[in-house]
């Protein structure tokens, strides 16, 4: 399983994809939520995970498994890889340029725009949430292209 985390200062996305780049859940939390969310993560609750999701995508995915976590390296990555390295889950570094504007393609490739926003150009189409989380997959995606 793979883990990114796009920081941020004031909120942070976070995706889980399968080993093959596969998005399996992603949310966006407050900046302050990191070691819950870990928390969540490492003991195993899916449930609670669900919960805190924009996206849930039911795969076969072990939460128990080994989990590469990556950290976007754009501003205010230090205090999340603090926090990462205390908890004894070393990040790997992944470049994060760009990916806002990857993330808005992805969400709109999940949901297909309907009705009037069709007929807008994709450039201009403005998703309905916060896309941090898609932004982390988008960094999941960058690390599998190098590797």
């Amino acid at each position: 399983m793979i883990v990114a985390v796009d920081p941020g200062t004031g909120k942070f996305g976070w995706a889980l994809a399968s080993d093959q780049g596969d998005l399996a859940a992603s949310g966006v939390m407050h900046a302050d939520g990191l070691d819950g969310f870990f928390d969540i993560l490492l003991s195993f609750d899916a449930a609670s995970l669900k919960k805190a999701a924009e996206e849930w995508i039911p795969r076969n995915l072990c939460l128990e498994s080994e989990m590469l976590v990556l950290l976007g390296s754009g501003t205010g990555h230090r205090p999340f890889r603090k926090s990462l390295d205390e908890r004894g889950l070393s990040p790997v570094l992944v470049a994060e340029d760009f990916s806002t504007l990857e993330a808005r393609k992805s969400y709109w490739r999940l949901h297909p725009p309907t009705g009037l926003l069709k007929l807008l150009p994709e450039s201009m189409r403005v998703p309905p949430r916060p896309i941090d989380d898609l932004a982390a997959w988008v960094i999941i995606k960058r690390f599998l292209k190098t590797r």
